[in-house]
């Protein structure tokens, strides 16, 4: 085995660390900002599940075709709210829903212009983060070796083209 084989074998291994640890970060980041830029709609869903108060409301409107959208109206703390949202389960679809049908709702108890037509869970930032990493990981684990291989080849290219 030549000494040059043995250095391009550390340049390979090198590149390979290099790429995996690289696109690591790179997915990483970008998993955490768009895990950030969607976090607010998982704290208002948190808070009603700490918070809500389930309640009955009534389908003022349906839109099917827009993500399952229903419009309603419920009464709190003497006052009425009329929201829009997803009929999420345990409500009927927004195509079964009429004009007038009663639906399940829950509403944050110190805000109650926060509401949704759906069984809030409970949201877990502990297990995204994990979930982000685990992703992270596979992409890195995907990206990393095609970019040693990559920069692999172009390197032998390089050094046929300055032999000749």
């Amino acid at each position: 085995m030549t000494t040059g084989s043995v250095r391009q074998r550390g340049d390979f291994a090198r590149d390979l660390v290099v790429a995996f640890v690289a696109a690591w970060v790179l997915v990483t980041a970008a998993l955490v900002d768009l895990h950030m830029t969607s976090h607010p709609s998982a704290v208002a869903e948190q808070a009603l599940y700490e918070h809500g108060i389930h309640s009955e409301a009534v389908v003022t409107e349906t839109e099917p075709e827009n993500r399952n959208t229903v419009h309603y109206e419920f009464h709190a703390a003497g006052q009425t709210y009329a929201r829009v949202g997803s009929a999420d389960p345990p409500n009927p679809l927004a195509r079964e829903l009429s004009v007038g049908n009663r639906i399940r709702i829950v509403y944050d108890s110190r805000d109650p212009n926060q509401s949704c037509a759906c069984e809030p869970r409970k949201y877990s930032t502990e297990l995204d983060v994990v979930g982000i990493v685990i992703r992270s990981t596979i992409v890195a684990i995907v990206v990393g070796p095609t970019v040693a291989l990559v920069r692999r080849a172009r390197r032998r290219r390089r050094s046929r083209a300055h032999r000749k």
